[in-house]
């Protein structure tokens, strides 16, 4: 369901997440730099019914991303990912991939960049640094945070960017 009160979260969580995808992201950002894990999984439940029943390009555009992921790189990950899910005996939509988890990751990534660098003054010593809003750099990264040892297949780019790794 596209409903976080049909999909078991309380009225009053409902109502408290029921905000739009910048503050949304603000909330992930904080939930996980603060570490409380209830608001981070109402934040990642609700930020999964607003990306419900919507298609990767879908996904893409309502989270600002250009798709900079060659297809071939995108059948690769795609396999890598749904090998371990289904290993794991874990589900996987086809139609959908992991669309939503890039997207998640990526806008947390982006904010995290945008807040350290006007902390810092400074560029980042980040690889990927400028890629934050990279599909590519994006996909590559929800592989690596579901396995780690996708690692071995990933761009040197991803390889070096420490921010992953630490």
């Amino acid at each position: 369901s596209d409903n976080i009160a049909e999909c078991g979260a309380s009225r009053w969580d409902a109502k408290f997440i029921s905000v739009d995808r910048p503050m949304l992201v603000e909330l992930l950002y904080a939930s996980n730099a603060l570490d409380i894990p209830t608001l981070n999984l109402l934040a990642k439940a609700k930020a999964s019914t607003m990306m419900f029943g919507k298609s990767p390009d879908q996904i893409r555009k309502d989270f600002n991303f250009t798709n900079d992921l060659p297809q071939s790189e995108e059948g690769d990950i795609l396999r890598m990912v749904q090998d371990m899910r289904r290993h794991r005996k874990l589900p996987f939509d086809e139609d959908v991939g992991i669309a939503p988890t890039t997207a998640i990751l990526g806008s947390v990534w982006r904010l995290a960049e945008a807040h350290s660098a006007s902390q810092e003054q400074q560029p980042s010593t980040s690889a990927a640094a400028g890629e934050r809003g990279s599909w590519r750099q994006g996909s590559w990264r929800a592989a690596v945070v579901e396995d780690w040892r996708q690692l071995e297949h990933a761009p040197p780019e991803v390889c070096a960017d420490r921010e992953l790794l630490l």
